[in-house]
């Protein structure tokens, strides 16, 4: 625990068959072989050189001194890696678990660096880009970039996501390659390429991994590529018809200038293509101020595969999307919620799109087992809004129901030419008993100020009043009017402290009247009002 050095002058101390370190131990090597060993900790501060073998550091591992050390030895840290200073080279390989890798200065050469932890691991340090030779992500937990990051030759992406940021940023030089890349493996943010002629992956992804390739001629281009799950403005112009309300891409030309060239976008399933003939690439140099048009393609499939596109001589780059010549191919309703409340005698159901193409409205079916046969329960179709891009909310109530069954709800949607989309969704609530009195709930808050919140309880149909009165015994404000209600709960009534005039009302002590007239019920609460 008090450290072990080994300097010029006691380098060959060591000897495998009787050295062994404590858990807490740091041992530094200043010259000499680092030993393939176990340790604590472990400083390489002038060592150039390892044993072959497997070094395995328990805590922390730190690089310091200008001296490049290049390892025989796989080298696994368990805890946080440093390199303050000079260039490395781990040459079987170098597995970090621990949460943190800094980079002062110094490059990783000829080294696959990977990150094996079991929660989210760090790239942090200086501003100035590192560079490593090959970089392997293979932590469902993710990477994330804290400062820049280059690679020279691999980019594997086995499982877990790489969060970058624009300042943040992952660049591919050259001609560096990407191994794997999947839904649970891809590059969260932006992602640069330098030498960007020829054909050039990159591996991006938000909620789902949607790469794009690039095919480029031009001038010494750096490209940087990053996906969107957001629908791009909804300007375009003919032959397109339509224009995704999912998502879009951006790309940029960082350096250099592109010539020419293509751009295949990658789709799936939930991107709606529905005719991949119809299907092309739109594409806007700045979709703030021009509007999308097609630079061509046909999708390789329905459902998912991609669709290349031709860029327009000397592109800027700018904004991608996918389009469509024919309104058939239905990009779809963007559900954003669906939801089921279990009710007093009924399960209320609500939901919401972030936009809409080709709609004419909604079925909700119904089954009393998650697994079981579904039943459209709703008389006439929910109209949709045809064609939307801002968000649309939807209620319905599902009345003829059981008291403490749980009933079990999916919701398709339906194009102008009859197709049917099923969201997948199951959603589910069990009924609330109906009451078996009438009932005026204490109002909540109480006092209050600026609104309160009332609840009634209806047991039979009646004709039901709800009104306020002033300690005169002057009605001040109705709520409800003589409204024939259902037998329930009505939990939801909201007075804002105004009368029915709109006026703000005084502080002081207001009566709330419950009257149930078929049933000669009555029922007062007092409320408080203070500001």
């Amino acid at each position: 625990s008090q450290g072990i050095k080994f300097d010029p002058d006691n380098t060959n101390q060591y000897d495998l068959n009787r050295t062994d370190y404590g858990a807490n131990s740091t041992v530094e090597y200043q010259a000499g072989l680092v030993q393939a060993d176990e340790y604590g900790n472990l400083i390489v501060n002038g060592a150039s050189n390892s044993s072959s073998g497997t070094i395995t550091v328990n805590g922390n591992m730190t690089k310091q001194s200008s001296t490049s050390f290049s390892s025989a030895a796989e080298v696994i840290v368990n805890g946080n890696y440093t390199n303050t200073e000079g260039d490395v080279s781990y040459g079987s390989g170098l597995f970090l678990n621990g949460s943190t890798l800094t980079a002062t200065s110094g490059n990783f050469i000829n080294s696959v660096v990977t990150f094996t932890g079991t929660s989210g691991q760090t790239i942090t340090g200086s501003p100035t880009a590192t560079n490593f030779f090959a970089l392997d992500i293979s932590n469902p937990n993710g990477l994330t970039l804290n400062k820049p990051v280059n690679i020279t030759q691999t980019l594997s992406l086995n499982n877990g996501l790489i969060i970058t940021t624009a300042t943040n940023i992952l660049t591919l030089v050259g001609s560096a390659s990407v191994s794997g890349g999947n839904d649970n493996s891809f590059v969260y943010g932006p992602l640069a390429r330098t030498s960007a002629t020829g054909s050039k992956d990159f591996p991006i992804g938000k909620s789902v991994y949607r790469p794009v390739n690039t095919n480029f001629s031009g001038s010494s281009p750096v490209v940087q590529f990053e996906v969107f799950d957001t629908a791009p403005i909804q300007n375009f112009d003919p032959p397109l018809e339509l224009i995704s309300q999912v998502r879009h891409w951006t790309g940029i030309i960082l350096s250099g200038s592109v010539s020419s060239g293509s751009v295949t976008l990658n789709y799936g399933t939930d991107d709606g293509v529905q005719l991949g003939d119809s299907l092309r690439v739109a594409y806007s140099p700045d979709q703030n101020t021009t509007a999308y048009f097609s630079i061509g393609g046909s999708g390789s499939s329905a459902g998912s595969g991609s669709i290349t596109g031709n860029l327009p001589i000397n592109s800027p780059l700018g904004y991608f999307t996918l389009g469509s010549v024919s309104l058939d191919n239905s990009l779809p309703v963007e559900l954003t919620t669906f939801s089921a409340v279990g009710k007093s005698g009924k399960i209320l159901l609500s939901w919401e799109t972030a936009s809409e193409i080709n709609n004419m409205g909604f079925d909700v079916v119904r089954s009393e087992k998650e697994a079981g046969s579904y039943t459209k329960i709703n008389q006439q179709m929910i109209q949709g809004q045809g064609n939307s891009n801002t968000a649309h909310f939807y209620e319905f109530e599902d009345v003829n129901v059981a008291e403490n069954q749980r009933y079990y709800y999916k919701l398709y949607s339906r194009d102008f030419d009859g197709t049917v989309h099923d969201y997948g969704e199951v959603v589910s609530a069990t009924v609330k008993q109906l009451p078996k009195n009438f009932r005026l709930a204490q109002n909540y808050p109480n006092p209050f100020n600026p609104s309160t919140t009332i609840s009634i309880e209806v047991a039979h149909k009646s004709t039901i009043s709800l009104e306020i009165y002033n300690m005169l015994g002057q009605k001040i404000r109705t709520l409800i009017d003589g409204s024939r209600l259902q037998p329930g709960v009505y939990d939801n009534i909201v007075w804002d402290a105004t009368d029915d005039q709109g006026n703000a009302i005084a502080n002081g002590i207001y009566y709330l009247v419950f009257n149930a007239a078929d049933y000669n019920f009555r029922q007062v609460r007092k409320m408080v009002f203070m500001k």
